[in-house]
């Protein structure tokens, strides 16, 4: 978050002061990309979680006849 906070202050700066960002589009997309993967890391994370959990939940002693 810090990266596209930083990013997005570059080029607000540059579009304010009518000058060529410097650093802002590449801080900026690197800033979104690690949003994106924190995201689907936590997704992966949780979807393992709730597999494993349903695996530990199923009944032991059910019977089949």
């Amino acid at each position: 978050m810090l990266l596209l906070a930083v990013g997005i202050a570059d080029l607000l700066r540059s579009a304010l002061l009518g000058v060529v960002p410097e650093s802002g589009i590449t801080l900026s997309m690197l800033g979104l990309a690690s949003l994106v993967y924190y995201y689907l890391r936590l997704r992966e994370t949780r979807r393992k979680r709730a597999s494993e959990l349903e695996a530990s939940e199923s009944p032991a002693d059910e019977r089949t006849d």
